[in-house]
């Protein structure tokens, strides 16, 4: 046993891996100045960050995803309508967390920080596959840990930051069309399963991307294949696979939609043109960048009027890389195939796997492309195609390392020495170019803006018996209501974000509106506190800002009817009234 364990220890691979788990933490914590972070305190504060540490304070209680009863009063909120299809692992990873640590903002921390090493590790498996040395692996795979990306989104765009089936795209690709065969057929099955699974498990979007490309790519690898059967055999196997991960985690929707009509929020065409792809921001600066005269550039693309995500910049290297890709393919075509005077077997993968993914993902998700015939024949729920910026990146990577490979082997003079010192400055260019102060959480804010609610929630939580009910105003339906004046949204959420005792109303979903709210939406003043009451609301809590006139007409016109106002929050933006002494005038 110890002997084994020595073995793993001294092999290089393993060891590499190590070097790249610590140089990711090493990272996280500088390009993310970690030093300031409270881990009980989110990384971001407001927007699509409230949606995801609303469902992780139900985890916590030992709910589901689906179903909360402390929002969407007197019913309670029922999310079958959203689902999570295609996040098997991410939900099965998410929901361990949170019954494991029990406080949703460390909950979601965790989770965040841990898919910087997932996307790595996944990355630096894939470039092995395809030969690639294991320094060179290690750089690449760091510099696609930290994608601008990854840290745009950062915690608002939770489970997108796990893009780790990206990566393995390529590795699938390898493993149907070029499989191994140093290792059983079973072997072979079992990691092809895998990365099924981990396709089909990390998110629809990228279950999706992982179908097309690996079905079309193997498609273009088979017509140049001699055993074109059993290559169709494991991309049947790789398909089914994917496809079987994805109709399990929907098995709860189903279910419902079956027995109570299936409503899902329907995207508009628009939506897949306004968040297409655009080439020209994979290549443009970050904004914030370190160098001012980069800066100069932002200021021109964020002036169209379509900007979609800005999550698309892939970095000086990365944008340098994917230049020499598509110069590659421009040779290509000249010469009529992918071969050069030197290149051997593996040379020609690392080359031609890479361009042959490129050019298949930017003909579906640029502005304008497939992806627009795929809404059309009725795959209208992805919109955003630009969310496949990851692979790209990958790919130019991956493309960039193998000619860095050729190059060193073509001088065997470069020492190891000197490519250590070339790799670490690649690495460190590459991090602090992809990389900006504007990515770093604003940890004081978002910390008072939390002790704010905290303490609001404990009031309210002291003034009110345990599961009342407190009715929220402006109403606001659930996701995704849009701006109410200046209230953003999911606003409301926030009580039950931190665990609240009582139950709110906000989290009405907006493809089954109850009769509840579409009557109390219809009435106002007098009508609408009589019907509350009738209905067993104690309280009303309304957010100022999303009210014409901060909700002063109300608040005044609910006290003379013998409302009483027990709490205000410390910014003066939330007030709580207690109507249980209401009575109408005669």
């Amino acid at each position: 046993m110890r002997t084994r364990t020595l073995q793993v220890f001294r092999n290089k691979t393993f060891q590499a891996n190590g070097l790249l788990m610590v140089l990711v933490g090493v990272a996280l914590i500088v390009l993310l100045q970690l030093w300031n972070w409270s881990p009980s305190i989110p990384l971001s504060m407001g927007g699509d960050n409230s949606f995801y540490l609303l469902i992780i304070a139900n985890l916590t209680r030992g709910s589901s995803i689906y179903v909360n009863n402390r929002v969407g009063a007197p019913i309670g909120q029922v999310l079958y309508d959203f689902p999570a299809i295609g996040d098997l692992l991410n939900y099965g990873y998410l929901r361990f967390l949170a019954i494991t640590i029990r406080n949703p903002a460390l909950t979601e921390s965790i989770f965040y920080f841990s898919t910087y090493f997932f996307t790595a590790l996944a990355s630096s498996a894939t470039l092995r596959r395809l030969r690639i040395r294991r320094a060179i692996s290690v750089c690449a795979s760091l510099l696609f840990a930290f994608l601008p990306y990854h840290l745009i989104k950062n915690v608002q765009h939770l489970m997108l930051g796990n893009y780790v089936a990206l990566p393995l795209i390529i590795f699938a690709i390898l493993e149907i069309s070029f499989p191994n065969e140093l290792k059983s057929k079973t072997q072979r099955t079992l990691i092809l399963i895998t990365l099924a699974v981990i396709a089909g498990g990390t998110g629809i979007y990228y279950a999706i991307f992982s179908l097309i490309l690996v079905a079309l790519a193997t498609l273009v690898f088979m017509a140049r294949a001699g055993s074109r059967k059993s290559i169709f055999k494991r991309l049947v196997v790789y398909f089914f696979s994917v496809v079987i991960t994805i109709l399990i985690s929907g098995i709860p929707t189903f279910i419902y939609g079956s027995k109570n009509g299936f409503k899902n929020v329907q995207r508009s065409f628009v939506e897949v043109e306004y968040y297409g792809l655009k080439i020209a921001n994979l290549l443009r600066p970050i904004e914030g960048h370190r160098l001012p005269w980069f800066n100069s550039f932002t200021k021109t693309f964020n002036s169209t009027l379509i900007p979609g995500e800005p999550v698309e910049m892939l970095g000086t290297i990365g944008t340098i890389c994917f230049l020499l890709l598509l110069a590659f393919v421009l040779t290509s075509i000249a010469r009529q195939n992918y071969q050069t005077p030197t290149a051997n077997k593996h040379e020609l993968l690392q080359l031609s796997i890479p361009t042959t993914v490129t050019i298949t993902a930017l003909i579906f998700s640029v502005v304008g492309g497939f992806n627009s015939i795929l809404y059309v024949i009725g795959l209208n729920q992805i919109r955003v195609w630009a969310r496949i910026t990851p692979l790209l990146a990958f790919c130019a990577f991956a493309f960039g390392a193998s000619l860095l490979q050729r190059t060193m082997l073509e001088r065997p003079k470069i020492g190891l020495r000197a490519t250590g010192v070339m790799l670490s400055l690649i690495s460190i260019f590459g991090l602090l170019d992809q990389s900006s102060k504007n990515y770093v959480p604003a940890y004081s804010n978002n910390k008072k803006t939390w002790i704010k609610e905290e303490d609001f929630t404990r009031a309210a939580d002291r003034i009110f018996p345990k599961d009342s009910m407190i009715f929220q105003l402006p109403i606001a339906t659930f996701p995704e209501h849009g701006p109410l004046l200046n209230m953003e949204d999911y606003a409301q959420a926030f009580p039950a974000v931190h665990k609240s005792q009582l139950r709110w109303s906000y989290g009405n979903i907006k493809t089954r509106a109850s009769v509840f709210h579409e009557t109390a939406g219809s009435l106002s003043g007098e009508e609408l506190l009589k019907f509350l009451t009738a209905q067993k609301f104690v309280g009303i809590h309304i957010v100022k800002r999303g009210m014409a006139d901060g909700g002063k007409s109300f608040v005044e016109q609910s006290i003379r009817m013998g409302a009483k106002l027990v709490l205000t929050s410390s910014n003066d933006e939330d007030v709580l009234l207690d109507i249980r002494g209401f009575s109408a005038p005669q």
